[in-house]
């Protein structure tokens, strides 16, 4: 196909993968220079994060639009550059770049067409759609790590369930507690209301020691009785003498009875 090197013209670019299959417009970022062999530069289509540049998804299919693309005569050269994922590369993306000759030639004098040119055929060296064991095992390999993280349905809870071990804690919570003192907000008001049972639960805590007091007469052992009365206790000194022939002194409340 020959066409006048400044007239606009587009065309349809099907990307093949290594089985001759047509991947569609693909769904992973790339980018297309175009350039021929003189000196006029070179023209990009691309498409990246969703954003697409002088080319669109036409029915399936990449379409790209050569406008005011100032390329000189000579042949019509493409060199993709696609960055597709894959997790065996540190940085997860494989950057696949591969140059093709189109059927295409931009001339100096009048060509055959000016308008479309039709479709110009480009295989990509990577498999995107297969059924063999090379693209199950990469799928694998990006499937897998995340399926790790997934908990298995048969050790979780379903909305059922959930709501049912929901409403059993309740349940223990309130106990045999009467209706009308079975929620937060009723036992508040009854102490508010009722100054003789106010006055009780204070008077109880307050013949009760703090943690502070009592930490002198911790026991290490007989957590049914865990600390030791005030009354009948003395401190004794003992020294326990290290490896290294150091001697250590430590205080011990005893109990005299």
């Amino acid at each position: 196909m020959k066409i006048y090197h400044k007239s606009d013209f587009d065309f349809i670019l099907p990307l093949l993968d290594c089985d001759g299959k047509d991947i569609g417009f693909p769904t992973f970022d790339f980018s297309v220079r175009l350039y021929t062999s003189s000196k006029g530069g070179d023209y990009t289509a691309s498409c990246i994060d969703g954003e697409c540049v002088n080319c669109y998804d036409d029915g399936g299919k990449l379409h790209i639009v050569m406008d005011s693309h100032g390329l000189g005569a000579g042949m019509l050269h493409a060199e993709v550059f696609a960055d597709i994922g894959d997790n065996i590369y540190p940085d997860k993306v494989r950057n696949i770049a591969f140059p093709e000759t189109l059927g295409i030639t931009l001339v100096r004098d009048k060509g055959d067409c000016p308008f479309s040119v039709g479709e110009q055929t480009l295989i990509l060296p990577v498999m995107v759609q297969s059924d063999n064991d090379t693209v199950t095992k990469a799928v694998k390999r990006v499937c897998d790590p995340i399926l790790a993280l997934k908990a298995d349905k048969s050790d979780v809870y379903t909305k059922v369930e959930a709501d049912a071990e929901h409403d059993a804690r309740i349940q223990q919570i309130i106990g045999t507690a009467p209706e009308a003192l079975d929620t937060l907000g009723e036992i508040a008001d009854k102490l508010k209301a009722d100054d003789d049972v106010t006055k009780a639960i204070n008077d109880t805590l307050a013949g009760k020691a703090n943690r502070t007091e009592l930490e002198p007469y911790q026991k290490t052992t007989d957590a049914d009785n865990k600390y030791l009365p005030k009354a009948n206790t003395h401190w004794e000194e003992l020294v326990f003498t290290l490896e290294d022939d150091t001697e250590v002194t430590k205080k011990f409340l005893v109990s005299d009875v």
